[in-house]
């Protein structure tokens, strides 16, 4: 018979993994009665340096209970806490108390465990990503930011504006700052943040500092942070100038009043990419390496005698210069698609009267063998001028290179050179090969599998509509958001995440499909028109879904959000949740995270922690439907957890997606326009748009193979 399992049959299985993971004795005389002084507390180690360092601040936590002894009504009162929700799902309810008090409240009977309700963001939130400093948002508490006089009166407070911790500086005056061991010359380098001043007498700025080698400062960059009632954003930029190696970003303030700081950025503006987490990306896709030339002749393949690299460049502080002989440059550029136009740009100065030079691209066999080529002559130009080529790779093409070369005579100076190929549209269909199985003599499109869509709303769509007609695949809309703007999805990620599981393609004759273009969605909105959450609103969420499975055969949770505080699994409300879906028969599968930097492994936040669930990562697919140029986005977190188990479970492609668009007046239209695709569409990269590409392809499976339980779908 199959066992039955149910929320206190799950936290009874789990009693003793709890018990592995709790953290150190510490000892304190309550008034609410309590376990032995040798028991170890019940709670996330940040609360408790949140409430030494800042005791009175009110905050909100999630609290879950043990399954047989719930706490007492007279526990709360002598912790000043008010229940705010219940979280029956988890056997759990969300307190709000002073910090000092949760302390004695971990010891309280009938705790299990006590967390920081914590902001719970999208993995395509433009902003999250793309940042160079380490602990930009205090979640780490001050790891890795510094007090220059060590002077300051700083402390970790509850009072963020994302995530669960900011930092306060207090009345003594000084500087603190985050140091970096790698700038360049030249670059644009932007600082930002979120920031509180609380008074108006006293200055305050943040600043970028450019030193050499030695840290020797050469150059800054500030500005005034204004006073304010609430948090409010301030950006400086400057230019790295010549000798840069070293930079520093810093906030500093004189005696008297204080600061709220949260959220701090640094970036330059080469980050500022498609490649970039979270920003909505653009177009094409450079296959060449160093067509800046800022790595001297790095990538290319040279053959000419008098070539120099020089600093007469166009753009940055580098360029080639060829001389009187004659000659070429050249770089091969990967993996090239028939019936792919191919475009070549480069910035160029011929002078008048020098001889002839071309630019050109040559398009080769699997053997290299030469195929074709296109060229077009560089013209002469008394300064930089733009030169383009382009050329449709023809049949049995699977290599190219562009090419610069110069007769002999005179001289040609070369700069930001680059090789882009038109995208293929829906490329992350193409390389899944999920559009195969729509014209099989038995179609898979998810028909009659409903995937359920945990995100900021999903806007009424024709691509979400059943084919042919005007009825929604939408079976019905929840809104745990209690916003005022009534609009399904005030945001525009979730309709973006529902477009890839689920769009058909009617607003653009097919081109912008989804992978599973037949399925049923759930929406189930939790973010507000900021993309903003909580951890309890998610939990409530998931309870809603777990209530009603059956009665809308829901197979597949979508979920493209993460934490912002780190957490194990065994103690995570969120993980609790999704492993109960999990368990009652419905696939959860969730984005990894953008936290990535292409340099190694980085912490995951929940639920892309929890080894239940199925993780997704982000690929690059370069625009094109073949898998032999893809690369991991530099982006896409990845990493073994502290239970060492390694995520993500895979990766699917993320980067240049094209999907729904919630319209003129979502959030994410209206801060990045740009990034329209008609009226009906628009492109976004992150670890977001990943997950949904797997959940679609969860959902055909599903349909042909519909008695498969989660932990086989995981494992096909």
């Amino acid at each position: 018979m199959e066992e039955t399992i149910t929320p206190t049959r799950i936290f009874s299985r789990w009693r003793w993994l709890y018990r592995l993971i709790l953290i150190g004795t510490v000892v304190l005389s309550s008034v609410i009665p309590v376990y032995a002084q040798s028991e170890p507390l019940r709670i996330h180690p940040a609360l408790l340096t949140l409430a030494e360092e800042s005791p009175n601040e009110i905050i909100r936590v999630i609290v879950q209970q043990n399954a047989q002894e719930r706490i007492s009504g007279g526990t709360l009162s002598r912790a000043g806490a008010q229940v705010t929700r219940e979280l029956p799902i988890i056997n759990g309810v969300v307190l709000e108390l002073p910090a000092r008090k949760v302390i004695d409240l971990a010891r309280a009977r009938g705790v299990r465990w006590i967390t920081v309700d914590a902001p719970v963001i999208p993995a395509a939130t433009p902003g999250s990503s793309c940042n160079m400093l380490t602990n930009p948002g205090f979640e780490n508490g001050m790891t890795q930011w510094d007090d220059w006089e060590n002077t300051l009166d700083k402390q970790i407070s509850g009072h963020a504006h994302t995530g669960a911790f900011a930092v306060r500086l207090g009345q003594p005056s000084g500087a603190f700052s985050q140091s970096l061991q790698s700038a360049t010359a030249g670059g644009t380098y932007t600082a930002s943040g979120m920031f509180q001043r609380q008074s108006s007498n006293v200055r305050m700025s943040v600043g970028i500092d450019f030193f050499d080698s030695n840290w020797n400062e050469i150059d800054e960059v500030y500005t005034e942070i204004p006073p304010s009632d609430n948090y409010v954003p301030v950006s400086i930029a400057g230019v790295a100038p010549a000798g840069t190696v070293h930079m520093s970003i810093w906030v500093w303030k004189d005696p008297g009043g204080s600061l709220y700081l949260d959220d701090l950025r640094l970036h330059s503006s080469s980050m500022d990419s498609g490649a970039c987490a979270g920003y909505p990306a653009t177009a094409g896709y450079n296959v060449l390496a160093n067509g800046d030339f800022e790595a001297g002749t790095t990538d290319w393949w040279l053959n000419n005698s008098s070539l120099q690299v020089t600093s007469t460049a166009y753009n940055g502080t580098k360029a080639i210069h060829l001389g009187q002989a004659a000659g070429s440059i050249a770089q091969s550029a990967g993996i090239a698609l028939p019936g792919t136009l191919y475009t070549a740009r480069g910035t160029f100065h011929r002078p008048i009267g020098a001889p002839w030079s071309g630019m050109g691209i040559d398009f080769f066999d699997v053997n290299w063998n030469e195929i074709s080529d296109v060229y077009v002559t560089i013209p002469e130009t008394s300064s930089y001028a733009p030169v383009t080529v382009s050329g449709i790779a023809p049949p049995g093409t699977v290599h190219m290179s562009v090419w610069i070369h110069k007769n002999s005579g005179s001289e040609l100076y070369i700069d930001d050179v680059s090789l882009v190929g038109d995208e293929v549209p829906d490329a992350f269909v193409q390389s899944t090969g999920t559009n195969q199985l729509w014209h099989d003599a038995q179609p898979r499109t998810g028909q009659g599998i409903t995937v359920a869509v945990v995100d900021s709303g999903i806007a009424d769509h024709p691509d979400l509509n059943i084919a042919g007609s005007n009825n929604s695949r939408v079976l019905v809309s929840e809104d745990l958001t209690n916003s005022a703007d009534k609009l399904k999805d005030a945001y525009g990620h979730g309709t973006h995440v529902a477009g890839i599981i689920g769009g058909n393609g009617s607003a653009s004759n097919g081109i912008h499909r989804g992978i599973a273009p037949g399925v049923n969605l759930i929406n189930m909105r939790i973010s507000d028109g900021k993309g903003m959450t909580y951890a309890s609103d998610l939990i409530t969420g998931l309870q809603w879904l777990y209530e009603h499975q059956a009665q809308y055969n829901i197979r597949v949770v979508n979920i493209s959000l993460n934490s912002t505080v780190p957490e194990s699994y065994h103690t995570s409300p969120i993980a609790a949740a999704v492993e109960l879906l999990w368990f009652k028969g419905m696939t959860v599968v969730v984005s990894a995270g953008n936290n990535g930097n292409g340099n190694g492994a980085v912490p995951l936040f929940s639920p892309a922690n929890d080894p239940f669930v199925i993780t997704v990562g982000a690929t690059d697919d370069r625009g094109t439907g073949s898998l032999d140029d893809d690369v991991v986005a530099t982006f896409s977190a990845y990493g073994t957890t502290i239970e060492g188990f390694a995520k993500p479970d895979l990766v699917a492609p993320g980067r240049n997606i094209v999907s729904l668009s919630a319209g003129n007046n979502a959030t994410v239209t209206k801060e990045h326009p740009s990034h329209k695709v008609g009226s009906q569409y628009f492109r976004m990269s992150g670890t977001s748009m990943s997950a949904p590409v797997v959940s679609g392809v969860v959902a055909l499976l599903l349909q042909d193979e519909p008695n498969l339980t989660p932990d086989q779908v995981k494992y096909r």
